[in-house]
């Protein structure tokens, strides 16, 4: 799936619906709020979208999004991710999508015996299908499977940060390229990818 329904406002903000549904094939599910692509300086809403884990990764052609444009390479994505629903070996996160070989992420991985947040970078067809880890450490127990993320980008980097839910912002990778060109219209995207990756398609 990709894009929003009618119901969704544009002001200063690019915000999301409550409560949108996202078809699954899987059971597993991701609860993400305050979803925003704002001025650094303003709020999230407090809206909550479900969005079940399915078998298509940010790779394959077939991945389901629920995702806003960037209005200019300058911005600031947020969201609250509650993984408590995933299972081991599931992946949830906040993305700059271009395409499946073009995109930037920062994600929970559910990894036994820690769940760990990752930043990966896959900059063009070929390389590491699942994306090149960039920089990964583990989640403690004092985040109680709910964290921030942020993607804020500036003349064509990125910085990418996280924080406990009510704690000040940690960097987790920062000058990071991103993966497209001026002329791209990327997207900032939620994604849940259900177990382990599955084989990449053949050519």
């Amino acid at each position: 799936m990709r894009g929003l329904p009618a119901a969704f406002a544009v002001a200063a903000a690019i915000l999301l619906a409550p409560a949108l549904p996202v078809r699954a094939e899987q059971g597993a599910a991701a609860q993400f709020s305050d979803f925003a692509l704002t001025r650094p300086e303003e709020s999230a809403p407090g809206d909550t979208i479900t969005l079940n884990a399915t078998r298509a990764p940010l790779w394959s052609n077939e991945a389901e999004l629920v995702a806003q444009p960037l209005p200019s390479a300058d911005f600031s994505g947020t969201v609250t991710l509650d993984w408590s629903g995933l299972g081991e070996g599931d992946v949830a996160g906040l993305a700059v999508y271009h395409d499946h070989d073009h995109w930037l992420s920062i994600q929970v991985e559910r990894i036994e015996p820690a769940d760990l947040i990752a930043v990966r970078l896959h900059e063009g067809p070929g390389g590491v299908t699942a994306g090149r880890l960039v920089f990964t450490t583990a989640l403690g127990g004092t985040f109680e499977r709910k964290v921030r993320l942020r993607i804020d980008g500036e003349d064509g980097r990125a910085r990418l940060l996280f924080a406990q839910r009510h704690g000040l912002w940690q960097i987790l990778a920062e000058d990071v390229p991103l993966p497209f060109t001026d002329e791209a219209r990327p997207e900032l995207a939620l994604f849940a990818t259900d177990g382990a990756d599955p084989a990449p398609p053949s050519n």
